[in-house]
């Protein structure tokens, strides 16, 4: 046997006994990352931090269900992709803490704690605001009111007629 043959299943080395093999991959793998990148992504939390949806609640400055209106983004020609952040146009439908107005701009930096949103999509958010703008923890539970667990925004209705009494 060659050490060609030796190699454990899994290794990346090429496989000699199938010409064709290294561009059935590629394909593969190209198509893969075309469907992955039309999908919004959120970060991967690294740092390890997986807050409680009570102490997220707890510790933002506002929840509100909104829905993304428009984005423009913050060009930096020192960053790789082009821009430092995108600027979320929100409309805010309901707000469960906070005063909020009608309209807020959510800021989701160009890194890996971004918080992509669509446009016309209506989400949960859990807002900080920092002194000038908006945004969103990643780690936390903001996300698309489509894809919530049915019992959540129950919950947090509790939650808000608790913080105002």
């Amino acid at each position: 046997m060659t050490q060609d043959h030796a190699v454990p299943s899994g290794s990346f080395r090429r496989d000699r006994s199938r010409p064709g093999a290294a561009a059935g991959i590629a394909a593969n793998l190209a198509a893969a990352i075309g469907l992955f990148a039309a999908l919004p992504v959120h970060a991967y939390c690294t740092d390890g931090r997986a807050p409680s949806l009570e102490a997220e609640f707890a510790d933002s400055d506002a929840v509100a269900i909104g829905v993304a209106t428009g984005q423009h983004r913050v060009r930096d020609a020192r960053d790789p992709e082009g821009y430092a952040a995108t600027l979320y146009d929100t409309t805010i439908e309901r707000a469960f803490k906070g005063d909020l107005p009608r309209r807020v701009v959510v800021r989701s930096e160009n890194t890996s704690s971004r918080f992509s949103m669509t446009i016309g999509t209506r989400y949960l958010l859990f807002l900080t605001n920092d002194g000038a703008r908006f945004f969103v923890d990643n780690c936390g539970h903001s996300d698309a009111v489509s894809d919530l667990d049915q019992g959540l925004l129950p919950r947090i209705e509790a939650w808000r007629r608790n913080e105002q009494k």
